[in-house]
């Protein structure tokens, strides 16, 4: 997810079979930056035919997420946006591991194929990995 005047870039992994992928990106106009990091059911209204899409939703669920994942969601991206300045960080894939009260998080580039590997303590330091 990123954020901008225009509400939240919300983005989503589909399987296509036979281990191929692609990211669904839509801009929802009417979503704001408190729901970045949240995990969230969004329907959508209208779509307009642009990369990343561009619509509003009308109706939003936001999903219950293990306690403190949101936090640590927006400190990674906001660590990712910063090493990528140009395109849009998004979320991989999330863990967490409570015998070292530690969260791995891997964050992917919505333009490449780059990625960024974090782990984030209990203390919120980010180390890459």
């Amino acid at each position: 997810m990123d954020y901008a005047d225009s509400g939240l870039l919300v983005v989503e992994t589909v399987d296509e079979g036979e281990s191929s992928q692609r990211r669904q990106a839509v801009w929802i106009a009417n979503l704001k930056e408190d729901r970045i990091g949240s995990l969230l059911t969004v329907q959508l209204g209208p779509v307009a035919d642009s990369y990343p899409a561009l619509s509003t939703s009308t109706k939003t669920i936001h999903n219950k997420q293990p306690q403190g994942e949101q936090e640590i969601l927006i400190l990674c991206l906001t660590y990712a946006k910063n090493k990528w300045p140009q395109g849009f960080a998004v979320i991989n894939s999330t863990a967490y591991d409570a015998e070292r009260s530690e969260w791995e998080i891997v964050i992917g580039h919505l333009s490449n194929e780059e990625t960024l590997t974090l782990t984030v303590d209990k203390d919120k330091t980010i180390t890459e990995k």
